[in-house]
């Protein structure tokens, strides 16, 4: 969540709103969290010209809730295994197994047999913080059994969980299902009447989450959020997932102005939001301990890890369009539809970038208002319904 500046005990405002603080190349500057301005920074270079950024390129001083150490925790190790042993029971049938087997075996100099029972050991050794780690939402644990694929065993395991959870609630039988399955990516006409308007809309994040309420907005206002294109290096160029596990960010665009080459689209490589067999190779690799560089930066970059790049090059070149391969498309650009807006549901678990563009160029889009991450909140992977207590 982003702190609120405060002064004589109550939080800062500016005729725009309510402000944080943000910080660009070692200045600090106030960032705007409500209003049509929302998410843009502020500030003035050491030459004394104001400037604004907007998408990125920017530090945000943010807070989270204070959590009770761990060990005073009320979940206890013995009920974390048992949570943990009845999702990969429930969920991970033999044949993910034996890909699991298969990638580790691949990866690791001929270790061969009983991959999958010594993982299980391993998690059977964990503390209740270790184990509540693993079940969380944090894009990558550090950890020795990442030698016998606990990554993968997280990835596979979000993403089967995520499945079940689309059957269970009927969302399989929405028109867009199978095209949500197979690309991880949606490109709709927002006021083509037969999408349904607002509660179309919400029906169709409804269906890519899995979800009928939980994280679903219950009015859909969208603020404008637009990116300049800089002369200096963004890290968003890079080709990279956003985590392991499944997730929804939501787009609007406008035609006109509509969004060119220019102005740094999205680029997106359809299918590579699903665990395959190459996708698991490069992240079992980028996983190896001590793995300096997912620990440096969770959302794994395409060619952010040599070992990883080497593991899986056949995928990596098939991200980069120069080679066909099932497991992932080449990266396109996402362009909006013409004369009219354009709503565009993406799966960032998958390989995206933002464009090269040309710098000072402006992409103009829309997002949900709120703390969404850009979407839709990012919710526990591993959750169950009939859990009596949050994961």
């Amino acid at each position: 969540l982003s702190m609120p500046v405060w002064q004589d005990g109550k939080a800062l405002t500016v005729d725009a709103g309510l402000v944080g603080l943000c910080f660009v190349s070692g200045v600090m500057g106030y960032i705007l969290l409500e209003g049509p301005e929302m998410g843009k920074c502020h500030f003035v270079t050491e030459e004394g010209q104001p400037k604004v950024l907007a998408g990125g390129l920017f530090h945000i001083l943010q807070a989270r809730p204070k959590e009770a150490p761990c060990a005073e925790g009320v979940l206890t190790a013995e009920r974390l295994r048992r949570d943990l042993h009845v999702r990969i029971d429930r969920f991970l049938g033999d044949p993910d197994r034996a890909l699991l087997e298969r990638v580790v075996s691949a990866g690791s100099d001929g270790a061969t047999g009983g991959i999958f029972t010594r993982l299980l050991e391993g998690l059977e050794a964990l503390d209740a913080c270790q184990l509540l780690e693993v079940l969380s939402a944090s894009r990558f644990v550090p950890h020795k059994l990442n030698m016998l694929g606990l990554h993968l065993l997280r990835s596979l395991l979000a993403e089967r969980m995520a499945d079940a959870r689309a059957v269970a609630k009927g969302h399989t039988s929405h028109p867009d299902f199978s095209a949500w399955r197979r690309d991880g990516l949606l490109i709709k006409d927002l006021d083509d009447p037969a999408l349904g308007g607002d509660e179309g809309v919400r029906q169709l994040l409804r269906m890519v989450s899995g979800e009928d309420t939980l994280g679903i907005p219950e009015l859909l206002n969208w603020q404008p959020r637009n990116v300049t294109v800089q002369e200096t290096p963004d890290p968003q160029q890079q080709f990279h997932i956003d985590t392991f596990a499944p997730i929804v960010k939501v787009w609007v665009f406008h035609d006109p102005p509509g969004v060119n080459l220019s102005q740094g689209p999205l680029l997106f490589s359809r299918r590579s939001h699903r665990n395959s067999e190459a996708k698991l190779r490069w992240m079992h690799a980028y996983a190896q301990p001590p793995a300096l560089e997912a620990q440096g930066e969770p959302s794994f970059r395409l060619r952010g890890c040599a070992a990883a790049t080497e593991a899986a090059l056949d995928f990596v070149e098939a991200v980069e369009g120069k080679l066909d391969m099932e497991a992932a498309a080449a990266a396109a650009p996402v362009l909006p539809l013409p004369n009219t807006r354009t709503l565009v549901v993406a799966d960032t678990s998958a390989l995206h970038a933002r464009g090269p563009g040309l710098p000072g160029q402006v992409r103009q889009s829309w997002r949900l208002s709120g703390d969404n991450d850009g979407g839709l909140k990012r919710l526990n992977p591993y959750r169950l319904e009939e859990d009596h207590e949050e994961l």
